[in-house]
């Protein structure tokens, strides 16, 4: 299995105790192909952790136009909480994931599980997590010009770096989906910064200058 400590499910728990916690869960691990939906129903509360492989939140309006709302990367996790049937969770690479039922530990027969209470904790502090990035993304969709979109989203960014380089983990495409935004719009957004002096860019790295 992979290193999981930084995982929030993991917190406060021994490894050698990672196999018993996804036990607690009745943790399964599934493949899915590149542009897969990750087909977990939503009847019960379910969680999964990306072991390999690129998952993307993301939605579809009535024009078919994709939105991405979040990306999650290898030893990342999420809560399934889809409220909407136009959003899901699409592999845009060959991907494994551990998917774990989480309502499970709530249940009687669990009840001597040696972690249960560690686990119950820290399915809070996942669902926690995600409130905040949802918060986040809304206050993105409420400013009202891309160059502030741009700004706040950079700032989010910048505690991950000490030297002011920020490394965009997407491409310029999904970038512009992610602020809800045209991709030349972007483009010329960023250029303009650049020209004011407040960023410098080479391809996804992006220097603060002045922000």
């Amino acid at each position: 299995m992979n290193n999981l400590e930084n995982i929030i499910f993991f917190n406060q728990i021994e490894k050698d105790n990672y196999s018993k916690a996804i036990k607690c869960l009745n943790g399964q691990i599934i493949n899915y192909s590149k542009d897969e939906y990750l087909n977990i129903k939503t009847n019960s509360l379910k969680a999964a952790i990306i072991l390999e492989g690129i998952v993307d939140l993301v939605s579809i309006d009535i024009e078919g136009r994709l939105t991405l709302h979040n990306r999650y990367i290898k030893n990342q996790s999420f809560i399934f909480n889809i409220k909407n049937e136009n959003k899901g969770y699409l592999s845009i690479t060959p991907s494994k994931v551990l998917i774990l039922d989480l309502e499970s530990i709530f249940n009687e027969n669990k009840k001597n599980c040696p972690i249960r209470a560690t686990v119950m904790e820290n399915i809070i502090k996942l669902q926690n997590s995600q409130s905040h990035e949802l918060n986040y993304k809304t206050d993105i969709y409420l400013e009202k010009s891309l160059r502030k979109k741009i700004i706040k989203y950079l700032k989010k960014l910048e505690p991950m770096y000490n030297d002011k380089k920020i490394n965009i983990p997407f491409n310029r495409e999904d970038l512009a989906s992610y602020l809800s935004c045209d991709r030349s719009a972007l483009s010329r957004e960023l250029s303009r910064m650049e020209k004011d002096r407040l960023i410098k860019v080479n391809k996804n790295i992006v220097t603060l200058i002045n922000i």
